[in-house]
């Protein structure tokens, strides 16, 4: 029987370039046949980093910056273009893996056998002892809405048992999603809210009634350093237009 065909992906830029060597021997290593590589670098110079990560590694790199727009939109169109690449090439699945993020080498077929049509691993974020394994809830109310918060240590501390669970949201850094939620689902940004393009994937899929599963046995190491300073040093030069980068 052909494997599916899967395209492993994700947005980056040179501050990443740290774990670079690492995360593309591990990429180009999982045990898995029928997949491909792309990257999409939001490096802000006019392509010169993009074509490096290219020459030196072998690898399918697209370069996308603007100047003016905020990071969560630039973030949001990067991942864009992945999506986008998945449906124009007929890929089966997505494998979202962050550039820094590195998942058990056989985590495509893993995911794959779990026939689900979006299933993640677990990561941790923050920086230094404040980090915390990513996993979202919706508090809903009697009316009907709801409130999306991160899992308190003591409910991660009983979900974490090695099960296929059920989850609101737990990030795009290690995700198995399936061609047809990426034809219905576009990442996005709304300009006046601090929120990740994967949050509103998610919220989405919420609003639809569609069931985001996590595999408690998968946890990730995330080799990441302290995006929050980094996340507002990029923004920087934007603060007067995007006004939600200084928390407001």
């Amino acid at each position: 029987m052909k494997q599916p065909k899967v395209l492993v992906a994700c947005p980056t830029y040179k501050g990443k370039d740290y774990c670079v060597d690492e995360w593309v021997n591990h990429i180009k290593n999982l045990k898995y046949t029928n997949y491909d590589i792309l990257v999409v670098d939001n490096t802000a110079d006019e392509g010169e980093h993009a074509k490096w990560l290219s020459d030196t590694y072998g690898i399918e790199v697209i370069h996308h910056y603007r100047k003016d727009t905020s990071l969560n939109q630039m973030m949001a169109e990067c991942n864009e273009i992945i999506r986008k690449r998945v449906i124009d090439r007929s890929y089966d699945y997505l494998m979202s893996i962050e550039s820094d993020v590195f998942p058990p080498k056989n985590i495509i077929p893993y995911f794959i056998n779990h026939e689900k049509p979006i299933v993640s691993g677990i990561y941790k974020i923050g920086f230094g002892k404040w980090r915390y394994p990513l996993l979202q809830v919706v508090e809903t109310t009697d009316e009907g809405g709801g409130s999306i918060r991160q899992m308190h240590w003591e409910e991660i501390i009983e979900f974490i048992d090695g099960e296929l669970k059920p989850i609101h949201g737990c990030g795009i850094g290690c995700a198995l999603i399936h061609k047809e939620l990426l034809k219905k689902f576009k990442f996005r940004v709304e300009e006046d809210r601090p929120t990740h393009a994967d949050s509103f994937f998610y919220m989405d899929l919420w609003n639809e009634g569609i069931t985001v599963y996590v595999d408690t046995s998968i946890i990730c190491k995330h080799q990441n350093r302290d995006w929050a300073k980094i996340w507002k040093e990029r923004n920087k030069e934007l603060e007067h237009k995007f006004k939600f980068v200084k928390g407001e």
